[in-house]
């Protein structure tokens, strides 16, 4: 339970870019990961800490427990975290400018991915080497990946793929002055990046209108339980006045019988008097 606690609320922290609070959280997941030996949670909380440094841009740190998630997945056999290790290596080194050895890194993410056949997901690492080789002038290179991860983008459905990879491919055309095809692609681009705001859009919506569905039951139960509560109170209220009333009653039969006994014991000696008389 602790290690999902500490997991989720350190990704949540992330995703808002604090990064200092993420990496709070992801050091108690990583040290109970420990506690109860745990090797693929070990290598979760490595990777996710790596992410964490790397926000803050403190990339050494962040390369040291790249290295330690990498080691791990590997020593798991676990080719498809393998491949997420290294890409994240290679984006370590893209946001130092590093263009080369961002490669080199990329180039092992997709080579593990085929092995794993995850065509599914193959289309990130596609479309970081599009980005190294748009970064280092290699415009033939990025467009051969980015068409590569945009076909894989369509065939799998991911708006995601197909923004990144469409923003690589006008970009590209733009510098080699194919203006018609740089216009094609940024207007790829930009569809599927509405589509993606639109999705988002919805999707708040429908959280939106579901946080009001569940305020409105909230409510309800809050109004029920009012009313129950009530309800109880009422019923003691009445049995309170009942029990009162039984007293009452109660007091003025035995009271009755008491002055009925007392009157017949007075008429009794009474009548005894007049008779010795």
């Amino acid at each position: 339970g602790l290690l999902t606690i500490y997991n989720n609320v350190g990704a949540l922290h992330y995703n808002r870019g604090e990064f200092m609070l993420a990496i709070d959280y992801h050091k108690k997941f990583l040290s109970v990961s420990k506690f109860i030996n745990d090797s693929a949670s070990m290598a979760k909380a490595s990777n996710n800490l790596g992410l964490d440094y790397m926000g803050l841009q403190i990339f050494d740190t962040a390369g040291l427990f790249f290295n330690q998630a990498l080691q791990i997945f590997t020593s798991r056999h676990d080719l498809m975290n393998q491949s997420v290790s290294l890409s994240n290596m290679g984006e370590l080194y893209y946001n130092q400018k590093q263009y080369k050895s961002a490669e080199k890194y990329f180039l092992k993410s997709v080579e593990i991915r085929k092995k794993d056949e995850s065509k599914g997901t193959i289309g990130y690492p596609y479309v970081n080497l599009a980005n190294t080789y748009l970064a280092m002038q290699n415009i033939n290179k990025a467009i051969h990946y980015a068409q590569l991860a945009l076909e894989l983008g369509k065939q799998n459905g991911s708006l995601v793929i197909q923004q990144n990879a469409s923003q690589v491919l006008y970009k590209a055309y733009e510098i080699q002055t194919d203006f018609k095809k740089a216009f094609e692609f940024y207007k790829l681009y930009q569809a599927s990046r509405d589509s993606i705001l639109s999705d988002q859009k919805n999707t708040a919506i429908s959280l939106i209108e579901s946080r009001y569905q569940n305020q409105l039951q909230q409510r309800e139960i809050e109004t029920q339980k009012i009313l129950l509560e009530k309800r109880n109170l009422e019923i003691q209220q009445s049995e309170i006045e009942t029990s009162r009333y039984r007293l009452i009653r109660n007091f003025l039969i035995i009271g009755f019988l008491i002055l009925m006994i007392a009157t017949g014991i007075f008429i009794h000696l009474w009548l005894t008097k007049v008779r010795l008389s």
